[in-house]
């Protein structure tokens, strides 16, 4: 494979940047990760109850690659997806996140044959990578607007002397609701892209494998 990069589109037309980590495995190993998790506190009358800290383990893989070039280098992700082990050969395309963080979302291990894709990796690329953000916003100030309206006949039909509270409760809960399904919608496009944009790269490397066989030895 010359290529060092390779550009996919997602379910929306959205490029993505892919980059190619090609080479011959020399070391491989593997070692787990602890990360701590805190959740928020619950508050349940005038009681507060703390959130939960707890802590997950993760596999993280220690390959060194041989390159093409004759350089050697560690992989800058956590995981290659397929498995590997001395003497195999690996095609693994990766992209960086909002955080700068590489993730490997495609693998193809030339040596068995295995191609394997990430969509939870592939999620975290959609604001990283891509510029265009879904436009949720949108959503957020529709639904606002139609609170704020429906509170409006609420409150222009009522007699009651708490017309001002009423608005603001009214507001308040608008204001919630709408940002509940922002958060929603959000998270749900993020997932979409994200199952797409390795889907798409999966496709690639069995392209590139389909190439590879058909080409004379």
């Amino acid at each position: 494979m010359s290529a060092k990069t390779h550009t996919i589109k997602t379910k929306n037309g959205s490029a993505i940047e892919l980059s190619v980590l090609e080479g011959t495995v020399i070391s491989a190993g593997s070692h787990t990760k602890w990360t701590t998790h805190h959740e928020s506190a619950t508050v349940v009358g005038k009681t507060v109850v703390p959130g939960q800290v707890y802590n997950v383990a993760h596999n993280v893989q220690d390959i060194w690659l041989n390159l093409p070039d004759g350089k050697e280098q560690k992989m800058p992700f956590a995981s290659a997806l397929v498995d590997s082990r001395e003497g195999h050969g690996l095609v693994l395309l990766h992209a960086r996140d909002r955080h700068g963080k590489s993730r490997c979302i495609a693998g193809w291990n030339r040596t068995t044959g295995e191609i394997r894709k990430s969509a939870d990796a592939a999620e975290y690329l959609y604001y990283g990578v891509d510029a265009k953000r879904p436009k949720s916003w949108f959503g957020f100030w529709a639904m606002f607007a139609i609170g704020m309206f429906l509170t409006l006949l609420y409150t222009s039909s009522s007699r009651s002397s708490v017309v001002a509270l009423e608005w603001i409760s009214g507001g308040l809960l608008s204001l919630l609701g709408s940002s509940v399904l922002s958060a929603l919608y959000t998270s749900f496009v993020m997932k979409e892209q994200g199952a797409s944009a390795a889907a798409e790269a999966m496709a690639l490397l069995q392209r590139l494998k389909s190439t590879e066989e058909a080409a004379p030895a």
